[in-house]
């Protein structure tokens, strides 16, 4: 289950969630057997520090929108099935964060 002990809509509880102010900071779902694609709306997590999706079956492009998080220090995405370039929108990540 994604849930921690029925956490409803509390994300804190969700699995591989870590939270701070009532934001979400932390997704870490490597190995979690996800598939599919990864949606340009995680840009919308401003207060982002760490994102491990590494070990599923992900694909397509890599959204630009993950280049926007200026928070982000932590970012594992390997062992997917990701194609194309990496966006140029990383460059504004790379003086602050571990690839």
């Amino acid at each position: 289950s994604w849930l921690k002990n029925d956490a409803g809509d509390d994300v804190s509880k969700w699995y591989g969630i870590t939270t701070g102010g009532g934001r979400v900071t932390g997704i870490d779902w490597s190995h979690s057997g996800l598939s599919g694609f990864l949606t340009p709306d995680l840009g919308k997590l401003s207060a982002l520090t760490l994102l491990r999706l590494d070990g599923n079956d992900l694909r397509g492009s890599i959204p630009e929108a993950i280049g926007s998080l200026s928070k982000l220090q932590y970012l594992w995405l390997s062992d997917n099935n990701f194609w194309g370039a990496v966006p140029l929108t990383f460059s504004n990540l790379c003086d602050h964060m571990y690839l």
